[in-house]
């Protein structure tokens, strides 16, 4: 889903950034690592919006959880702040901010 080269000129990307089918990331600042969430503890804003957790692999913990959102299209990929607004209900997430704003690269003619 996410596999492919984007643009971005979001506040921490340098330059095209590059989600691999792998779960690797290259390109955002402090994340080198993504993970779709499918269930479990990652399901934390219902149907209100997709997760996508990004890690940076080299510092424990680092790991955070954005809401995922496409365009119609799957050509603009947004992520958003995801804020607790009750840390003693599990669940209790609401959408914030975006975060970061990607724009799928077309691939060049050859």
């Amino acid at each position: 889903m996410l596999d492919g080269v984007f643009t971005s000129a979001s506040k921490g990307v340098t330059g095209d950034v590059m989600f691999a089918s792998t779960g690797t990331i290259q390109g955002i600042k402090d994340y080198d690592r993504y993970e779709l969430c499918v269930a479990g503890d990652c399901f934390v804003t219902g149907d209100a919006i997709d997760v996508i957790s990004l890690s940076n692999s080299k510092l424990e913990g680092s790991e955070k959880m954005f809401g995922y959102r496409f365009d119609g299209q799957n050509q603009t990929l947004s992520l958003f702040q995801l804020i607790n607004t009750n840390p003693e209900e599990k669940g209790a997430y609401t959408v914030g901010a975006e975060v970061f704003r990607f724009a799928r690269k077309k691939a060049d003619k050859k």
